[in-house]
């Protein structure tokens, strides 16, 4: 069975270096910030989180393609 370990917005603040409104952004198609490649969160239940091996490949590919942290760009 594989296992999906998920994680919260706290957490993909943390590690992104983006605030609440900044993560809401990149997932909203109608804001200036937005990145179609950004993770969208998933529902477990009431529990409403992002799968964390989303959020660590999108960290590497913005490292990858820019050199910088997503967020701090």
């Amino acid at each position: 069975m594989l296992t999906v370990y998920t994680i919260d917005i706290r957490e993909v603040s943390r590690r992104t270096g983006l605030g609440k409104k900044a993560i809401s952004a990149r997932m909203d198609p109608l804001a200036s910030r937005f990145d179609p490649a950004f993770p969208l969160p998933i529902r477990r239940g009431r529990f409403i989180g992002w799968v964390e091996a989303e959020v660590v490949a999108y960290l590497a590919r913005c490292e990858e393609e820019s050199g910088f942290h997503c967020g701090l760009h």
